[in-house]
């Protein structure tokens, strides 16, 4: 394990980026729950894609396909909280095993549309959303996207953040951050091998990380429509 000195310069590397007023986009306070049975349907897919890596070993083209396959088409959520506004790009909570990471309108689809996916790491399937027992008119989607495991990061080229000792920590290897008291640790910059650095998003537990151009682009779209529609708070 390295301390290394915290420099100002250095940003978190999440697709849950601030909008201009300093509102989270991606971890916003508006989160998104399946209904019932659907919520423990999403159980079901997280413990058997958690067996299927268990016993075939980490290969993330044949756990995206295994994920998806597991998937129905029929998929209902309902709005946690009592936000008068639902934004753009929704929280979901689900196990990140299950690769459901968001719920995003379909202008945010559109976007991602732009940009297509290599080797189809995420996917889209159509959710209705409800709050309150009411069916919101909008058209929205549940973004699928594959987790790729801890033991995939490149730990002696990632930055930890440890809060209690105001440093930087980068490790050595898997181990030694698995050996660790991880709660300590927030990632700051995670490092993948080579394989993964075309995919335009990658989910990685509870995180989604996207490519620079897509990144801005989405700031640029949703920045926007949060600060039409937050005046109607």
């Amino acid at each position: 394990m390295k301390k290394l000195t915290v420099h100002r310069e250095l940003e978190f590397s999440y697709a849950s980026c601030y909008a201009k007023n300093g509102t989270p986009i991606a971890n916003s306070p508006t989160a998104i729950v399946f209904t019932n049975p659907l919520s423990d349907k999403v159980h079901e897919i997280a413990t058997l894609v958690k067996e299927y890596i268990e016993k075939n070993g980490y290969d993330f083209e044949k756990v995206r396909d295994y994920t998806y396959s597991l998937w129905p088409d029929e998929l209902e959520g309902n709005v946690r909280d009592n936000r008068k506004t639902i934004l753009d790009f929704m929280q979901m909570r689900a196990d990140g095993y299950s690769g459901a990471k968001a719920v995003v309108r379909k202008r945010i689809k559109d976007i991602f549309d732009q940009f297509p996916p290599t080797r189809q790491e995420y996917c889209f399937k159509k959710i209705t959303i409800y709050r309150k027992g009411e069916k919101l008119d909008d058209e929205f989607y549940l973004l699928i996207s594959p987790m790729i495991v801890w033991t995939e990061r490149v730990y002696e080229k990632s930055l930890f953040y440890n809060y209690y000792e105001s440093c930087m920590i980068r490790f050595d290897s898997y181990e030694e951050w698995a050996n660790s008291n991880k709660i300590d640790y927030d990632p700051v910059q995670i490092t993948l091998p080579a394989k993964y650095r075309d995919l335009q998003v990658i989910h990685l537990c509870r995180s989604i990380f996207v490519s620079d151009d897509l990144k801005k682009k989405l700031l640029g779209e949703v920045c926007y429509t949060y600060e039409r529609e937050s005046n109607r708070l």
